[in-house]
C-alpha cells in the first residue's frame, strides 16, 4: 500500500517512525520537530509553509515531535524569553503573511524541510543527507496534500521543494528589500513562492514589501 492510501492517523505513524529511526541513526541530541500545525492539515490545507529546520541549542521536550494538535505553533507558542505568545519576531512575520493571504494559521500546513534541531544550519551534522531525508518525507506529503499554494522560506528550502512539485524554473520579482528577490514557479496547477528567510528579511514589517507580496498574490 502506498502512503497516500493510508489514513491520516496511520500516515502520521509512518512519518513518526521514519523520523525517529533517522534521528536514532544520526545520534540526534537536540530532538526534532517536523510539523508546526495539526497533522490533519496534510489532507485539508490549501496553503503550505515550509522552513528549513527547528532552531535552538537545547531540547524542547514540551514542543518537539511530529505535529502541534492544538493549532499553529506560530500562533499558540511562546518562543524565547521576553516575548509573549505568538509575538517572537519570526512568529509575527509568518502570522502577518498568513493574514495577507487570508489564511487561518491553524489551517495552514506548516513545518520544516529538515526535522532535526540545531542552533544554525551550519551546525547541523551532514546537512546534505538530512536535506535528502526531508525531501523524501515531503514527497510523500505532497502525494496526498490538496494545497495549490506553497511558500518556502530560504533559498535552500526553495531549491529543495521545487523539484518535488515539478517546478524547473522561476520568475524573479523584487521584494522591496534591496537586491533580495522573491521567486515564483508554477507546475501542475501548483504555485511555489520562494521567500527569503523572514528572520533576517522582515518583509511583512515594511510597507513596500507588503504591497509587492499582495500584488503577487492577486496575480
Amino acid at each position: 500500500m502506498q502512503t497516500k492510501d493510508l489514513s491520516i492517523h496511520d500516515f502520521g505513524c509512518w512519518l513518526k517512525d521514519r523520523i525517529e529511526t533517522h534521528a536514532e541513526a544520526r545520534n540526534v541530541d537536540l530532538g526534532w520537530r517536523f510539523l508546526s500545525c495539526p497533522l490533519q492539515n496534510i489532507d485539508k490545507a490549501s496553503t503550505v509553509f515550509i522552513g528549513i529546520n527547528p532552531g535552538g541549542r537545547h531540547r524542547d521536550v514540551a514542543n518537539d515531535g511530529l505535529s502541534v494538535e492544538a493549532g499553529s505553533s506560530y500562533r499558540i507558542e511562546r518562543w524565547g524569553e521576553g516575548f509573549e505568545t505568538g509575538k517572537a519576531p519570526l512568529q509575527k512575520q509568518v502570522l502577518a503573511l498568513f493574514k495577507l493571504v487570508n489564511e487561518s494559521p491553524d489551517q495552514v500546513l506548516s513545518g520544516n524541510l529538515i526535522p532535526f534541531r540545531s542552533p544554525s544550519l551550519s551546525e547541523l551534522e551532514d546537512v546534505q543527507s538530512a536535506t535528502s531525508f526531508g525531501k523524501e518525507l515531503w514527497t510523500e506529503i505532497f502525494s496526498r496534500c490538496p494545497a495549490k499554494r506553497v511558500f518556502t522560506m530560504g533559498n535552500q528550502v526553495t531549491q529543495s521543494i521545487a523539484p518535488l512539485l515539478g517546478i524547473t524554473s522561476f520568475e524573479k520579482y523584487p521584494s522591496g528589500w534591496g537586491k533580495v528577490s522573491i521567486r515564483v514557479g508554477e507546475a501542475k496547477g501548483k504555485v511555489l513562492i520562494g521567500l527569503p528567510h523572514l528572520s533576517t528579511f522582515k518583509l511583512l514589517s515594511r510597507h513596500e514589501c507588503v504591497v509587492i507580496l499582495k500584488n503577487l498574490m492577486e496575480r
